[in-house]
Formats: C-alpha cells, structure tokens, sequence
C-alpha cells in the first residue's frame, strides 16, 4: 500500500521520552506500509536511530510495540475530543475527527489493516479492537443520551443503534476512501471512474450522515 514513505536515516539521536515517541512514530509507519506480520523491528529499530536491543527495552516485544502504537493513536483521538456543552456538539466532535483523520492517511491505513482481527483470536491487535469499537460506540451513546437528557434530542432516539451505525460508516467510509487513494495512486493517469466514485473528502461523508440523525432526532426542526 503506496500511502506512507519511510524517513530516511539520519534523524538526530535524542533520548528519554523524545526516542519512545520516535520509535512509536516510525513503528506506526512501517506498520502502517508492511503490516504486523511482514513489518521488521529491526528495520522500525534503524528508523528510530536505535538498536533492536533498545526498541525491546522501551517495549519488550513486537506486539508489545503495535499495542503501544495503537493506544499513542487512540490517546490522541481522545486528547482531541473536547466537546462543549452546545447541543450536538459530541457529534460534531466526530465529524472533526474525520477532518484530521484526512491528514493521517498511514494511520488512518494502520487502523483499517486490523478490522479483520475481530475475527482473528491468534491477532495480536485483536482485544485492542474488541475494547476500541465498544469505547467508541459507548462514548457516542453517552453524548445521545446526555442529549435527551437535556432535551435536544427526542426520548424514543435509539442510541446504541445510532451509535453503532455511526461508528460502522465512519470506518466503512475510511476503507472506500483508502481504496480511492490507493487507486489514484497507483494509475494517476486514469480518467475513467470507478463505480464507487471519483475521490472524496472523508468529512463530507460522515457530515451527511450525521446532518440525517439531526434532522431524525432532534427535538427542534428548522
């Protein structure tokens, strides 16, 4: 997958925390390109400007590193995630999500290579997904029902199923997006579009969707 380069050597050496985040940027990359099996941490170990010795003191092993990389994403998304207290505004905060995730194509590829690993127990990211997709929808149903609470949005909204569909097209609409990239990528030179559509914005698309569950379920209507 052409999505993410790698750096070259060369980076300065630095030490404490600065080398942790090294390696964990360099491991989300080389992940990202290569995959969990085929990825080498001594290639990941060169890119940080380290010893393999080192990469395992900081994390011990291979999926000790992808369990990291995985929570370091997981904790921005998380640090980025503020919320007011404007109605609708936890779902808007999805839809900003989607903004940053268009810069972040290798993690947003990262990300999408471990979707099959729900159905994979010999997976090493497959309890990091299990636990990630139940954070995601809880965190939404949480925001529907402080919604109903506050009465903006109607009492008989189904939160869990809004919740969960919500966070089953965001990632959808990440793989389509992927597959676009990718194809443009790989044949730029191509005119004729693919019947999933020309190129796209990510937002827009999780935009759509959630403009639908307001015009649903609020209590108001223009």
């Amino acid at each position: 997958m052409a999505i993410v380069k790698h750096r070259g050597v060369g980076r300065p050496v630095a030490g404490g925390e600065d080398k942790r985040q090294r390696i964990l940027s360099e491991a989300s990359k080389v992940f990202a390109v290569d995959g969990y099996e085929a990825a080498s941490l001594t290639t990941i170990a060169e890119r940080s400007q380290i010893s393999k010795a080192g990469l395992l003191h900081h994390f011990g092993s291979k999926s000790g590193l992808y369990t990291a990389v995985l929570e370091r994403w997981e904790e921005e998304n998380r640090a980025q995630w503020v919320p007011s207290d404007e109605p609708w505004d936890f779902i808007d905060s999805w839809v900003e999500l989607a903004v940053r995730n268009q810069e972040r194509a290798g993690t947003i590829a990262l990300y999408t290579s471990l979707l099959p690993s729900v159905i994979n127990p010999d997976h090493p990211a497959r309890t990091w997904m299990h636990e990630h997709l139940d954070r995601s929808v809880a965190l939404l149903v949480d925001g529907f029902d402080e919604g109903k609470r506050r009465g903006y949005i109607r009492a008989d909204a189904p939160s869990v199923a809004l919740a969960r569909s919500l966070v089953a097209l965001s990632d959808g609409i990440q793989v389509l997006w992927l597959s676009q990239l990718t194809a443009v990528q790989a044949n730029p030179a191509e005119e004729q579009p693919r019947a999933s559509g020309s190129p796209f914005q990510l937002a827009p698309q999780v935009q759509l969707f959630v403009d639908m569950i307001k015009e649903s379920w609020s209590t108001t209507r223009p």
